[in-house]
């Protein structure tokens, strides 16, 4: 096991490297960021200034190296933008994410396990048909036409909710319900299809054999056996919630990092977009490898090592 977290670790630095080289190129291959952060109005020599002050005139390789040296020390420069540390506005808005991501991850878990339960085992019942209706809706219907949706109907027309900002309790129940429904769809799909794999198997109709109750064949049996893709897909979108909340948090003004990266490109802010997309690599790559760690904790024959 030791073994294994400090392969996946260096294999992680390497990641981490390529993740830093993209982006910076990327980015910088987007357009001028002095010309961003002057405006169009700027004249030829502010620009220039500017790019000597910022170290902009040096060739890119030159200036990645200076990066990776600043990085190496902990330092991730200071935001264009907003003329503070970069990194320090990255872990301001983290809170404001996790919270939604955590929250919304629970209204997936909340729906898709339940319904894809037993949709498997009341397969081509009524209940199936209305969770596969349930499915190919929340599927088909953009985050954004469900988060206007809501807004209108509970914030504007019922006023039950905020429509926008983050305070209490109340302003998170419409972003988290919209963006977890949206990732319940497919939860629900992939369990009820793991969960008809392994109430074919001949352990399953052993158990009912012997006698044993239908709620302990399902859970201690088939929900066990069924539960590796959904560990899977469980961190997947635990993950790509954390990265890919930039639409949700866009319509409801909530103030985490995906906005934040939102903000950061369209100004070419090289710095902060360089720190956001280092936080969410190493959200990915942890989450990874919890997935990773917790298959041997369900299943004892995977042995990691």
């Amino acid at each position: 096991m030791q073994r294994y977290v400090i392969r996946r670790v260096l294999h992680g630095i390497i990641v981490l490297f390529g993740v830093t080289l993209v982006t910076f190129f990327l980015v910088r291959l987007t357009g001028d960021p002095a010309a961003a952060i002057l405006g169009s109005e700027a004249t030829p020599e502010a620009i220039e200034k500017l790019h000597q002050e910022m170290g902009l005139d040096d060739p890119m390789a030159v200036q990645y190296v200076r990066y990776l040296e600043s990085l190496a020390h902990g330092d991730f420069g200071d935001s264009f933008l907003y003329g503070q540390p970069a990194f320090s506005l990255v872990l301001e808005r983290f809170p404001a994410t996790f919270e939604l991501t955590v929250a919304a991850l629970a209204v997936n878990l909340a729906l898709s396990f339940p319904l894809g339960i037993l949709s498997a085992v009341k397969r081509d019942s009524l209940l199936d048909r209305a969770s596969a209706i349930f499915v190919f809706g929340s599927q088909a219907m953009p985050v954004f036409w469900s988060g206007i949706l809501g807004i209108m109907i509970f914030a504007v027309t019922l006023g039950w909710l905020p429509a926008s900002g983050r305070g209490g309790i109340s302003y998170l129940i419409m972003p988290a319900v919209v963006l977890g429904l949206h990732s319940a769809a497919y939860q629900t799909r992939l369990l009820r299809s793991a969960m008809l794999d392994v109430l074919n198997q001949d352990f399953v109709r052993t158990a009912h054999a012997k006698g044993l109750a239908q709620v302990k064949v399902i859970v201690r049996h088939a929900l066990r056996n069924a539960l590796i893709p959904v560990i899977t897909a469980t961190g997947v979108q635990f993950a790509a919630l954390m990265g890919g909340a930039v639409v949700t948090e866009a319509v409801f003004d909530w103030p985490g990092m995906g906005s934040l990266a939102v903000q950061a490109i369209y100004s070419r802010d090289i710095p902060l977009v360089m720190a956001v997309t280092f936080v969410f690599a190493i959200i990915i790559l942890v989450v990874n490898l919890l997935v990773d760690l917790s298959y041997g904790v369900v299943d004892p024959r995977i042995r990691l090592d």
